[in-house]
């Protein structure tokens, strides 16, 4: 059977198993990923509750 491998740090796609963190600490992808989560995050922790929840909920 063959084996896919991620393409920057060559570990097995079965080893990896879906998961960012299974890769390689200093693979360029898990890099990139971890990025644009940590982008994502910063842009979203800045949203009000109210946009959230949608301006006319009340508790």
């Amino acid at each position: 059977m063959y084996k896919y491998r991620c393409s920057y740090c060559k570990v097995e796609t079965t080893d990896i198993n879906g998961l960012i963190e299974n890769h390689k600490k200093d693979c360029t992808y898990r890099k990139e990923q971890e990025e644009t989560f940590k982008k994502t995050i910063s842009q979203k922790s800045h949203i009000d509750v109210n946009q959230i929840r949608g301006a006319d909920e009340t508790d």
